[in-house]
Order: structure tokens, then C-alpha cells, then sequence
């Protein structure tokens, strides 16, 4: 038999260095499963995220179109506004009737203006840089109310509102407000403004070239024809001078340029465009509430994405964040939208995507990114495989590692097995030969002597022949059950057989015994065994209880009694018989392995006791034959052995 490179019967084999090879195969083994495992599921999982990755993506590619979508739709509304759409009271031609008649501007009703997030009112600067806006017509304040016909709580609501928009135009460079100097001071001034004019003219006839060509300017100015009320030009105005004519309007065309934006610092978007009337400027435009312009369009779409894990959108001007929509997903598939405007930091997180916005926003750009990537649906099943396969081979390195272990352990209890019984068959067989050769010769004279050697033959080879049939019995082991010839036997033949079968064992080595039936009606019932397979439970019972209870070292310590006999048992139709000794004991360390075969207590380095380790579990296995049970108790002082056998009434 070879074990792991030894042969299990040569003297080079060894228990520690057996086992420290199959441990270093059993290692070598899962590292050639786990390590092409590891890669695979490395790779899938890698592959599960850039699935993610390029969904995210997607997702984020989505959400940016239809910002772009809804921002063009909005300023594209805007950009159709007509240059006159900018004044409280307009002129428009009758489609039908071709002529001309005064209305109210479209602009002059801010509720109406739901298309616009956020929005807070359109202006309107004049080539005199003048401010007004379709709130309210340009007349003396006083007028208002004769002029427009509203309650004073509306108009006064109205020019909080028109004041609110001038003073964010002043801010932010698109209007400035005139200083009280000295008449030559303001004379002085009055010379650079024209000059300035002079110098705007100059610059406007030169950028009206530029426009020309389409390369310095993707959208051209458009060209129309409008209607002002003369109102617009009015700074005063007496109600009593009775309704305009149809002449109150002047007629002329403007070329308008596409919109543009402007941020200020305090969060308001403003969106402008100019418009060039007989070479002079003028500024149109509206003012939008920058927070809530953006969550109006942002959160909607971002509560429509599919993100499972958390995802921040910086919102960034020329690169610099100014707002953050964190997306937080939640388990019942409502996801929250938290919005951050202070304190804003360039994350370093997984960066999913960047884009600009369209113009005129095309400064403002959408920063997309999350902490971490999920691994999707799928790889919950692949985890879980990845988890049934390491269980598996885990627990079958475990299965082979207790198999091998188990093949070592047998290994070398057979080994101690044959050292023991080539030990216990070669000292009695040269005391037996030496003794049979003096003899033979008639060497011994002395007759005492004689009989004295003879006795040493005798019992020597009696117990040769215990330990042969115990081999032989032990050649059976691991076939099919024993075979047994189980009969009814009454309890006084089987104390017989007890008797018989243990008074040689008894007096080589010095020992009494005190056989018991106590109080059992042994006339009721007989016991079923098997009597040749009984008796050598009773021998090997008695030779180990004689071998455990002498102490070599302090022999005459040694209480050399046993106790055997049969008293009913707790288990109903079975009676126990037990064979009770006074030596040491049975070690608690040993439990129930003192029935496993080649089991021997002790190290086998230091052992003194005699044996083979094949006695007790021969018990075992008989008693389990003859449909009984093996057990043992710790004693004060000694060991208790029990046998249950089944028994038979007596009909």
C-alpha cells in the first residue's frame, strides 16, 4: 500500500511529513482551481461594469438631449419675440383688414410665461440706454393707473418687479445709472457719449460686416418690419389728450442676432440679444431665477433615469461647478434629488460623462459622476454560482483532506498493528522454542521446574491462540455483517462459559473474579448469542480489564479482582452483562475511539501495555452481530464495561 509517496508498511514512513505532503497537494490543487477561477470571475465582473459604465452613459447621454431639447424649445420661443413684443402697447396689422391697430403686448402678462422656469420678467435697453420693460408702458407713474387701467396693488407689484430686473442689469454691466454732475461736467460727459455713440456706430457698421460672412457667425441676424407705439418715446403723458390716432406708431426695420446668456453672481440667468435699428443698439432679453431654471428642467429628467446607485450632476460655468443634483436611489423605486449650491468641490469619483449645453449656453456644461459602479442583475446570479463553486470545492479539498488524513491514520495503525502483533507473536514464540529445546534435551532435572515451564508453554500459547483467532476474526472486518449462529442460551450456561472460557486467563496472572446473576429470575427469559462469538467478547474483556488493572511499576498496588456478571438492563428485552475492573480507569480523551480498530491508548513511542488494538473492537463489532450494544463507564476506582444483549421469554 502506498500513501502519499510512502509505502505505509516501510520503515521510512511518517505520520507528520505524510501529512505535510497531502496538505501541500491538497494547496497546489485549489490554487489551480481558484486561481483560473478568480480570473474568470474577475473578468465577468469587469465586464458587468463597463455594461454599466456604457448604461450610465446612456443614461446621462439622454438626460443632456433633452435638456438641450427643452432649452432650444424655450429659447427658440423667445428668439421669434418681435422687436415691438418689448413694449407694454404694440401696433399689429389685421391679417384680414391689413390695418394697423394697438394692442397690449403678448409680454406684459408675466403668469403667461409658464414655458420659462424660473421666470421673473423681460427688459429692454434702448440705444440711449434707457431701461424699460413690457410690465408697464414708459410714462410718468402717476399716469400708470388712467394709462393701464389696473389697481394700484398690481402696478406697485410691477414696478417692484421692473426694479428688481434693473438693478440685476446694473450688476452684472448691462446698464449704467446716471450720476447728477455739474452742467460742465455733464457737458464734458455728454461729448464722450457721442463720442462713444460715434465709436458703437462705427463698431456696429463693422460687426453688420461681419455678419456677412457665415464662418465668423453660425446664425445670421434676421431682418423684419415693426410697429412702435409712440408711447415708448414719450416720457410724459396726459390722459386728457384722449386715445391715440392710428398714426401713433412708427414704422421702420431691425435686424435681430440670435440670443446669448449671462450668469450673475448671485445665481439669475440672463438671456439677451441685440437688436440694430438704424445702426443703433438696443438689448432685449429676460431674467430667470438660475436655481430654479435649472432644477425645473434637471430634476424632472433625472428622476427619469435608471441609475441604481448614487450619481452626482455638477452643473459647470467655463469648468467651474455652481450647482449639484445628487440623484440617490431608494428601494421602492422613488429616487430622491438633492440640490447643493454652496461649497461645491470637483469630485474624484468615476466620471461618467461631460457635455456642454447648446448655445447660447454652450458655457454651461453637465458633469456626470458616481462613487461607485454596480454590477447589474447579473451578477448577483454569477455571485451566487461563484459562491456554490468555492462551497464546493472547499468542502470537497475537506472531504479528500479528511479521506487522505484518514488513509494516513489507517496507515500507520496498521503499521503499529503489525509492529505489535510480530512482537506479541516473536516474544512468546522464542520463550516457548527455548523452553521446548531445554526440555526436549532434558536439561531441567528438578521436576518442579518441569512442570513449572510446562505451565509457561501452556499459557503462552494459549495465548497465542487468543491473539490468532482475534486476527482471524479481525481478516472478517470490513465484509459483510458477521456471521453469527445466534441461539437461545440460558444465563447459568453462558456463567459457565464465562467460567471456563477465563479460569486459565485468571491464574497465570493472579487474579480473582466474582461472577454475579444477581437477582435476575433467570428461569423467564434466555439470551440470544451467539455462544463461540460470547465467548470471545467475555476474553478480550477480560484481558484487557487484566491488563489496564496491573501497575508494573507499583505492582503490589495492583487490586487484582474483577467483577463480572449479568443484572438486568434499563433497555427493555436485553440484560447487560458487564465486567468491572479496579485499575485506573478508562482516559476521558479516548471516549468512545477505544472501539475503533488499531485504537491503543498512549503514545506509541512510550507505550508499555501490551496489545494490538483489534480487542475491544472485535467487542463492538460481535456485539453489534448479535443485535447488541458496547459501552463503558469510569469507575472509583476502575472501568466498567457493558454488553446489552437481547433476550427471549421463556413461553
Amino acid at each position: 500500500m502506498k500513501i502519499l509517496g510512502k509505502r505505509a508498511g516501510s520503515a521510512q514512513f511518517s505520520t507528520q511529513a505524510a501529512k505535510r505532503r497531502l496538505l501541500v497537494l491538497l494547496a497546489i490543487f485549489a490554487t489551480a482551481l481558484v486561481i483560473p477561477l478568480a480570473v474568470l470571475a474577475s473578468r465577468v465582473y469587469s465586464q458587468f461594469e463597463e455594461e454599466m459604465y456604457f448604461a450610465y452613459k446612456w443614461n446621462a447621454e439622454i438626460l443632456v438631449r433633452h435638456a438641450n431639447k427643452r432649452l432650444n424649445k424655450i429659447i427658440s420661443k423667445e428668439d421669434e419675440r418681435a422687436f415691438g413684443d418689448y413694449q407694454y402697447f404694440k401696433w399689429i396689422v389685421d391679417p384680414l383688414t391689413k390695418e394697423k391697430k394697438k394692442t397690449t403686448s403678448i409680454l406684459a402678462y408675466p403668469h403667461k410665461m409658464k414655458h420659462i422656469p424660473g421666470f421673473i420678467g423681460h427688459f429692454q435697453i434702448d440705444a440711449d440706454d434707457k431701461f424699460s420693460s413690457p410690465l408697464l408702458p414708459y410714462i410718468e407713474k402717476k399716469y400708470l393707473t388712467a394709462k393701464v387701467k389696473m389697481e394700484w396693488d398690481e402696478i406697485a407689484q410691477r414696478l417692484e418687479k421692473q426694479d428688481e430686473i434693473k438693478a440685476l442689469l446694473v450688476e452684472n454691466g448691462f446698464l449704467k445709472l446716471p450720476k447728477v454732475k455739474d452742467p460742465k461736467a455733464w457737458e464734458m460727459e455728454q461729448q464722450q457719449i457721442a463720442e462713444v455713440k460715434w465709436r458703437e456706430q462705427q463698431k456696429a457698421k463693422n460687426e453688420k460686416k461681419m455678419l456677412a460672412d457665415e464662418e465668423l457667425k453660425e446664425h445670421k441676424p434676421r431682418k423684419e418690419e415693426e410697429y412702435v407705439s409712440m408711447d415708448s418715446k414719450q416720457d410724459k403723458w396726459d390722459p386728457m389728450e384722449g386715445t391715440s390716432s392710428h398714426s401713433d406708431y412708427t414704422a421702420f426695420t431691425v435686424e435681430i442676432d440670435p440670443f446669448l446668456w449671462k450668469r450673475s453672481d448671485d445665481g439669475h440667468f440672463i438671456f439677451y440679444r441685440k437688436v440694430w435699428r438704424k445702426n443703433q443698439r438696443f438689448i432685449q432679453g429676460f431674467v430667470v431665477d438660475g436655481h430654479a431654471f435649472l432644477a425645473d428642467i434637471v430634476v424632472p429628467l433625472l428622476k427619469e433615469r435608471k441609475f441604481e446607485s448614487e450619481v452626482s450632476l455638477q452643473v459647470l460655468n467655463n469648468y467651474d461647478s455652481f450647482k449639484e443634483f445628487i440623484f440617490k436611489p431608494n428601494e421602492m423605486g422613488h429616487p430622491t434629488i438633492e440640490i447643493k449650491s454652496k461649497n461645491l468641490i470637483q469630485h474624484e469619483d468615476i466620471k461618467i460623462l461631460y457635455s456642454a449645453l447648446y448655445k447660447p449656453l454652450e458655457q454651461i456644461g453637465f458633469m456626470f459622476t458616481t462613487v461607485e459602479l454596480p454590477r447589474g442583475p447579473g451578477s448577483a446570479m454569477v455571485s451566487l454560482l461563484l459562491i456554490v463553486v468555492s462551497l464546493v470545492i472547499v468542502i470537497g479539498i475537506l472531504i479528500i483532506y479528511r479521506a487522505g488524513n484518514k488513509q494516513i491514520l489507517l496507515a500507520e495503525e496498521r503499521l503499529n498493528f503489525v509492529s505489535a502483533v510480530s512482537h506479541e507473536l516473536k516474544t512468546p514464540l522464542t520463550s516457548i522454542l527455548m523452553y521446548s529445546e531445554m526440555l526436549k534435551e532434558g536439561m531441567v532435572s528438578d521436576a518442579e521446574r518441569r512442570r513449572t515451564y510446562y505451565d509457561f508453554i501452556f499459557f503462552e500459547s494459549e495465548r497465542l491462540s487468543r491473539l490468532i483467532a482475534n486476527v482471524l476474526q479481525l481478516s472478517r472486518l470490513g465484509k459483510d455483517a458477521q456471521s453469527v449462529d445466534i441461539e437461545s442460551c440460558s444465563v447459568n450456561r453462558l456463567c459457565d462459559l464465562v467460567k471456563s472460557k477465563t479460569h486459565t486467563l485468571l491464574q497465570k496472572n493472579e487474579f480473582e473474579m466474582s461472577l454475579d446473576c444477581g437477582g435476575l429470575k433467570v428461569n423467564d427469559f434466555d439470551v440470544m448469542v451467539d455462544q463461540d462469538a460470547f465467548a470471545q467478547i467475555v476474553i478480550n474483556l477480560m484481558d484487557n480489564a487484566i491488563k489496564f488493572s496491573v501497575d508494573k511499576e507499583r505492582p503490589e498496588k495492583t487490586i487484582r479482582r474483577l467483577d463480572v456478571g449479568f443484572r438486568k438492563a434499563a433497555k427493555p428485552g436485553y440484560v447487560a452483562f458487564y465486567v468491572r475492573d479496579y485499575g485506573p480507569g478508562v482516559d476521558a480523551t479516548g471516549g468512545q475511539k477505544i472501539f475503533e480498530l488499531f485504537y491503543r491508548v498512549g503514545d506509541e513511542m512510550t507505550r508499555t501495555k501490551p496489545g494490538t488494538g483489534i480487542g475491544l473492537a472485535l467487542v463492538s463489532e460481535l456485539a453489534n452481530a448479535m443485535n447488541g450494544e458496547v459501552s463503558y463507564s469510569n469507575k472509583k476506582p476502575g472501568a466498567e464495561f457493558c454488553v446489552l444483549l437481547p433476550t427471549q421469554p421463556h413461553h
